[in-house]
C-alpha cells in the first residue's frame, strides 16, 4: 500500500496501516471518553448516531481481520 501526502510517497504493509488506524481509533475515542458529554448542533443531530454506528462497525470489522 502507498500512502500519499502532497508530493510524499510512502510504502507501508495493510498490517502496519491498519494499526496505525486502529491505534487512531483508541485515541478519538479515548478523547470522547474523557470530554464532557456534548451533541451536534440541530442541523447535524440526525447523522450523530449513524455515524457512531459505523465507526463501531468498521472498528467490529477491523479487529476481526487482524
Amino acid at each position: 500500500m502507498v500512502v500519499r501526502r502532497g508530493e510524499s510517497s510512502a510504502r507501508v504493509s495493510a498490517e502496519d496501516w491498519r494499526t496505525a488506524v486502529l491505534g487512531f481509533i483508541e485515541a478519538v475515542e479515548a478523547f470522547y471518553e474523557t470530554s464532557p458529554p456534548r451533541l451536534p448542533l440541530d442541523e447535524n443531530y440526525d447523522e450523530w448516531e449513524p455515524f457512531w454506528q459505523e465507526w463501531r462497525d468498521r472498528k467490529r470489522i477491523a479487529l476481526v481481520r487482524r
